[in-house]
């Protein structure tokens, strides 16, 4: 269970990590979108643009946990910082997709059942995923080298 005294620094830490990632995502998707896409095709832009996206999450997921959150923060509290990054990130994909794209609803749910969808989905619950990984990543490698 989350530590309730930690519930205002695990809200901050989750925005904090959403606004960089999500910014990051920003400027990345525009170079995908402006340069990638018609040089390379959606696939293989995509395939550029995921890897750097997800380091660039990974490792403010890292500062999160390692610098923000400390050994204070349970799994519960990373897991929670996660959860709420996620959402945030879900959220604001919906609405640039409903008022900046001009998609439905529908159609936003409908180009996750495409292959460019379901990866960008994946790497998206990955993005959930790094504060919790993060720190079994910091436990194993404390363990293993003391």
């Amino acid at each position: 269970m989350p530590n309730p005294a930690l519930l205002p620094l695990t809200l901050y830490c989750a925005l904090r990590y959403f606004a960089v990632c999500f910014g990051a995502g920003v400027v990345l998707g525009i170079f995908r979108n402006l340069i990638l896409l018609s040089a390379r095709g959606p696939l293989p832009a995509l395939a550029i643009e995921l890897p750097l996206i997800l380091t660039i999450c990974w490792f403010a997921s890292k500062r999160l946990v390692v610098l923000v959150l400390g050994d204070h923060a349970s799994l519960a509290d990373l897991a929670l910082a996660g959860v709420i990054a996620f959402m945030l990130l879900l959220s604001a994909e919906y609405m640039l997709g409903r008022f900046a794209i001009g998609l439905t609803a529908p159609q936003i749910v409908k180009h996750w059942t495409t292959l460019e969808g379901a990866l960008g989905l994946c790497a998206q619950i990955l993005f959930g995923l790094f504060p919790l990984l993060q720190r079994l990543a910091i436990s194993r490698e404390r363990s293993q080298y003391g």
